[in-house]
């Protein structure tokens, strides 16, 4: 029909955009979870760590990882993405995997199994951390 005609206009389209950009509603929260399951991790594994000199435990601790190696003495690396996707958590020490799998207690400090069983035992944190994560996101994503 001749004059007849209906106009639709959708509003906030420009706002819904930038809520959903990964670095706007990501990207602060991802980096938070990142820095606390690290630290909770870290106590965790040195706590657990056998001591004889201190060099193994002392190699879990902020550091680089470059060319698929951590660098002399430090055991973390974190994703330079703008949305870190993963960190990565170990030791340099060659005799780690031997402290790990067969090592004796040392001085009477530690226990076998120290990383694998630190990691277990961070687990129900981590996911309370993941809920506090979701969260953030709610709460960016209602701002």
């Amino acid at each position: 029909m001749p004059g007849m005609g209906l106009d639709i206009e959708i509003r906030g389209v420009e706002e819904l955009e930038k809520k959903l950009q990964k670095g706007t509603l990501m990207a602060k929260p991802m980096k938070w979870l990142w820095d606390k399951a690290i630290f909770y991790l870290e106590r965790e594994v040195k706590q657990r760590t056998p001591v004889h000199t201190g060099r193994l435990r002392a190699s879990f601790g902020g550091g680089s990882f470059r060319g698929g190696a951590y660098a002399k003495g430090t055991g973390i690396a974190k994703d330079k993405a703008e949305v870190p996707l993963f960190v990565k958590f170990g030791t340099n020490v060659q005799y780690a995997s031997f402290v790990e799998a067969r090592g004796p207690r040392i001085g009477g400090v530690g226990e076998r199994h120290f990383f694998r069983n630190a990691v277990v035992a961070v687990g129900p944190k981590l996911r309370e951390l993941v809920e506090e994560m979701s969260q953030m996101i709610m709460r960016i994503w209602r701002a």
